[in-house]
């Protein structure tokens, strides 16, 4: 009963310190976090990739945009809104690279 307690009350902590921020895992599979709905950085990445040309493929984006769209593609969302959005965009991007 302690235990569920304890729980209870990192879960809460948790939430409080990270609200705002989306859970993901990096390229290493360590636990992180990204901050906002993913909505700025989406507005970066279309722009890159219309610069670079509708084909362009996740290679061709910056080292610091492929990994920001490797965060997305794994973030743990619930299955509605704007950053739901996003992961599945940056996916979609992960997927046809590989």
């Amino acid at each position: 009963m302690k235990l569920d307690a304890i729980e209870k009350k990192l879960a809460y902590l948790e939430f409080r310190f990270y609200s705002d921020q989306v859970k993901t895992t990096d390229d290493d599979g360590r636990e992180v976090w990204i901050k906002g709905s993913g909505l700025e950085f989406m507005r970066m990445v279309l722009e890159a990739k219309r610069a670079l040309g509708k084909d362009a493929k996740l290679e061709a984006l910056t080292k610091d945009l492929q990994r920001e769209v490797r965060l997305w593609s794994r973030a743990e969302l619930p299955a509605s809104g704007l950053t739901d959005m996003v992961r599945e965009i940056c996916r979609w991007l992960v997927n046809e690279s590989g």
